[in-house]
């Protein structure tokens, strides 16, 4: 007999019907069954499928929607927040944001606030700083150097070059 979505009573009592043994597996959190109804069974149901008189069908009973809290992520490291997530059974949808205030790495708002009452398994998407989207570079002394060797190396540090001429008091 299909066994899910129905109450324990009603499964102890269709499995007495049909001399079977009511065995009782691990439960678990679920969102598609209320706490106390059936998620599945072994052996599983097949039309047409008959088992043996005193087999054992193990159930798996729901204890319906775990309840969690988001955890503040914001101020924090994206492994930091990765880690929270985790202990408090939620998913992070990350995205990559530029920041002129927060550093590269961090979370820099997060799109539920911290100590509300979400489902197990629901997505906060949080925003990481990718820093302030001007990328920094070291650039070598060009003095002494003739004008296109030292206009090459500036530009290939993808710098603008601006050449003036100052006057040369030697002439």
């Amino acid at each position: 007999p299909n066994l899910v979505g129905k109450t324990v009573e009603e499964v102890k009592q269709i499995l007495a019907e049909n001399k079977l043994n009511y065995v009782e597996d691990e439960s678990e959190y679920n969102t598609e069954y209320e706490a106390g109804k059936i998620i599945s069974q072994n052996p599983q149901y097949k039309e047409g499928r008959f088992i043996k008189q005193n087999t054992d069908v193990k159930v798996v009973i729901s204890l319906g929607t775990e309840k969690t809290t988001v955890p503040l992520l914001k101020g924090k490291t994206k492994e930091e927040a990765e880690t929270a997530a985790k202990d408090a059974k939620i998913k992070l949808e990350i995205v990559e944001e530029i920041s002129k205030t927060v550093e590269a790495g961090y979370i820099v708002k997060q799109e539920i606030e911290p100590d509300t009452e979400v489902n197990a398994g629901d997505t906060v998407k949080v925003y990481v700083s990718i820093g302030t989207g001007i990328e920094q570079v070291v650039v070598s002394s060009v003095l002494y150097k003739e004008e296109a060797v030292a206009k090459k190396i500036l530009e290939d540090l993808k710098l603008v070059v601006e050449v003036e001429y100052g006057e040369d008091k030697d002439r």
